[in-house]
């Protein structure tokens, strides 16, 4: 099954930082912190975060998307829906669970028609200890906070035009004009550095991903028994 998700086109970006550590960053624009110095604070303060909630809004051509996603330490939630395509994952400490219509889990999700039509309005469940749920629970927990953050190499920092001076990192993630993904990431300059929003401009469409909640937790319900079909039924 391909688990790579529209999702990670616009909410992520790409490159793990590793460890680093917090460093006193001041704000304001006549003493704006370097890039080093917000990536690291940015890093250090969602190392201590244990949810967010991310809204993500994206025109890709003609197609208009929005995501809903919930990240915890050992639990998350994502619905999507692009176009006409549909997509839920939820994931527990037990088992994840994915569910969506046909085009949603055939391209989206790379499924065969023959294996989504086995799951047809149900959930299909991986069990936690599973490489299939291990994939799914990577991207939506907050083990996921790592790609959120842009690698210092390429990025530059500047300061939002509003009272608050925020902090904006931009970068390119790739090479090439008609290929080029332009992000601009802005963190936040208060007590607390944790990423506000992120927009992503390409050749062929945009996007917008909102954090919030940070910290606040969620609840979420897992299907019921009787609604779920096993992963090896599926692909059995």
């Amino acid at each position: 099954m391909t688990l790579s998700r529209l999702s990670t086109r616009f909410a992520l970006t790409t490159g793990l930082l590793g460890a680093l550590l917090a460093v006193p960053v001041v704000a304001g624009a006549a003493n704006l912190p370097s890039v080093t110095s917000i990536i690291k604070a940015a890093n250090a303060q969602m190392l201590m975060e244990t949810s967010v909630h991310i809204d993500v809004v994206s025109v890709n051509k003609t197609t208009s998307s929005t995501i809903k996603v919930d990240l915890g330490v050992a639990k998350g939630d994502e619905y999507l829906k692009s176009g006409n395509m549909k997509v839920a994952i939820v994931v527990t400490s037990k088992a994840a669970y994915l569910s969506g219509n046909k085009l949603g889990l055939t391209t989206i999700m790379g499924l065969t028609s023959s294996q989504q039509t086995k799951i047809g309005a149900k959930w299909m469940e991986m069990l936690h200890g599973t490489v299939p749920y291990a994939n799914l629970a990577k991207n939506l927990t907050t083990a996921v906070f790592a790609q959120i953050l842009p690698q210092v190499k390429g990025t530059t920092a500047s300061a939002s035009a509003d009272k608050a001076k925020d902090f904006q990192l931009s970068w390119t993630t790739s090479a090439g004009a008609s290929t080029a993904t332009r992000n601009v990431l802005l963190i936040s300059s208060g007590s607390k550095k944790l990423p506000i929003s992120q927009t992503i401009t390409t050749s062929s469409g945009h996007g917008t991903t909102t954090y919030s909640k940070w910290d606040q937790g969620f609840s979420l319900t897992s299907p019921a028994a009787h609604d779920t079909v096993a992963y090896k039924a599926v692909f059995g």
